[in-house]
């Protein structure tokens, strides 16, 4: 998107949106079924259960590190976390996010909020370390450790 950071160098093979691969990492977002709903205006009562699952993909896992308290979390509208949030992990993929009375305001009620899911990819890759210039032969044939600065060009 516009604000992404790009990570590909230039001309380099990218992932457009409509390329299918986001839409197949985007999460399953659903209200556990008798722990809660919404109002006529699509709103979460609070205290509802939200489960994220999250696909299966080998090269895409939920974030798993000492750095966030968890892979799922909430913001509100002004991307400040949301703290009266509870969530909990269930196996590898699927995290119950609840948004807890304990704290709110009424103001609290009316705003906006984003649930963001912290996504780690995983990739292997060969990396080939030999060198651009030709190097030196020595006179049994051999190559040196050297470059062959007369063939620089040829890298």
């Amino acid at each position: 998107g516009g604000d992404n950071v790009r990570t590909a160098p230039e001309g380099a093979a990218e992932f457009m949106k409509d390329s299918g691969v986001y839409s197949n990492m985007k999460p399953r977002v659903s209200i556990v079924p008798h722990s809660g709903g919404v109002t006529d205006k699509g709103r979460l009562y609070v205290g509802s259960k939200v489960l994220i699952s999250l696909q299966n993909l080998d090269s895409y896992r939920a974030y798993s590190g000492d750095v966030l308290n968890s892979a799922v979390y909430v913001t509100r509208k002004d991307g400040s976390i949301v703290n009266g949030v509870q969530v909990d992990k269930s196996g590898s993929r699927d995290f119950y996010v609840t948004l807890v009375w304990d704290g709110m305001t009424k103001a609290d009620l009316s705003d906006e909020y984003t649930i963001n899911v912290v996504m780690t990819r995983s990739q292997n890759f060969i990396l080939d370390l030999s060198p651009s210039v030709p190097r030196r032969i020595n006179a049994n044939g051999e190559a040196m450790t050297e470059i062959d600065t007369g063939r620089i060009d040829e890298a």
